[in-house]
């Protein structure tokens, strides 16, 4: 978009404070009483102005106190008695810029910490809870003002946060354990038998988008350098309200992949896979989706010659939408299809 850094003289964005002067200069018929009432107001909106300068720029370096002293404002100079500054527009801006910048600075600061907690598919999830929030601040501006130092700073910041996420996540990947042996170099397979109570349960198509849940697959071989050689992975649903949320895709593969190649995670005795898919919609059949991750979290054992994958957490990422499925609670275990409760894997003949 071309930026107009010269624009018209009647177009140009004149400050609050310098159209209100002229006003003054222009008016006719004002007492001098009048006069210097006019001044001390438009005084008190400059003060008030820088005001939120300092704020916005403390927000940067201690957004705690910015925010105490922020709401201090707030109260007691913008709302008070009979008097609301709030309804004019240009002090709304300042204070939803300064509202922004505090938001965004504290939860960069404590971004580490939210993404610490739990296991590798907690990172994720975090992630996507914090960056859902950081990327929805940047609307609560109005569209006029999203140009501009300001507007530019409080950006970056978002841009900053999501780096450091996925710094995070990687440093988190890099101290795993080296893969179990046993896990490594076999191609585990499992397909799903299709009873009746199930083919009730899930889509009843035979062909077009939901044509791959009537062949339910995992076929894939775990590496050491924790990438997966896949040929099938059945995305398993993730469940909000009892309702089960199947991709429209019916499982991984190759064309819809954002990343040429599946990774996963072994740690505390379980398995984690993160399926990043790219965005395939097709807005004139309604085929596809839009950009979107999977997550998988079980535990797993290996007896004999099977490994077997239970007590899912599934995890399901879309756009602003994420939905969690945990098999810790009841809903889970009296909802969930209880042919994915529990997965079976032997070696492919």
């Amino acid at each position: 978009m071309q930026t107009l850094h010269n624009p018209p003289l009647g177009h140009r964005h004149w400050p609050l404070a310098l159209l209100l002067g002229l006003l003054l200069l222009g008016w006719s018929g004002c007492t001098t009483t009048e006069l210097d009432e006019n001044e001390r107001a438009l005084v008190a909106k400059q003060q008030l102005t820088e005001k939120f300068d300092q704020l916005f720029e403390q927000a940067f370096t201690d957004p705690e106190n910015a925010d105490k002293a922020f709401q201090e404002l707030t109260f007691n100079d913008l709302i008070s008695g009979d008097k609301n500054l709030l309804a004019d527009q240009e002090v709304r801006v300042f204070q939803t810029f300064v509202s922004v910048a505090v938001r965004l600075n504290r939860d960069l600061r404590t971004l580490k910490e939210k993404m610490a907690r739990g296991t590798l598919f907690d990172s994720y999830i975090a992630r996507n809870e914090v960056m859902m929030a950081a990327r929805s601040t940047l609307y609560e501006l109005p569209y006029r003002v999203r140009s501009g130092k300001k507007y530019e700073r409080v950006r970056q910041l978002v841009a900053e946060m999501d780096a450091q996420s996925r710094k995070i996540i990687d440093d988190r990947r890099a101290a795993l354990p080296p893969a179990p042996a046993e896990l490594t170099g076999t191609e585990w397979f499992w397909r799903l038998p299709l009873t009746q109570d199930l083919e009730l349960t899930m889509p009843d198509l035979l062909a077009g988008a939901y044509k791959g849940l009537k062949d339910v697959q995992f076929d894939f071989i775990l590496q050491p350098d924790y990438t997966m050689n896949t040929k099938r992975f059945f995305l398993l649903p993730s469940q909000s309200d009892g309702l089960e949320v199947y991709d429209a895709g019916g499982d991984w593969s190759p064309e819809k992949a954002e990343e040429p190649t599946l990774r996963y995670a072994v740690y505390d005795g379980k398995i984690f896979f993160r399926i990043p898919l790219k965005n395939n919609a097709d807005m004139v059949t309604g085929k596809g989706g839009v950009e979107r991750e999977w997550y998988y979290e079980f535990s797993y054992r290996k007896v004999g010659n099977k490994l077997i994958l239970s007590q899912p957490r599934i995890g399901n990422f879309i756009v602003m939408i994420q939905v969690v499925t945990n098999s810790d609670t009841e809903n889970f275990r009296n909802n969930y299809p209880v042919q994915f409760q529990e997965i079976t894997l032997t070696p492919k003949p």
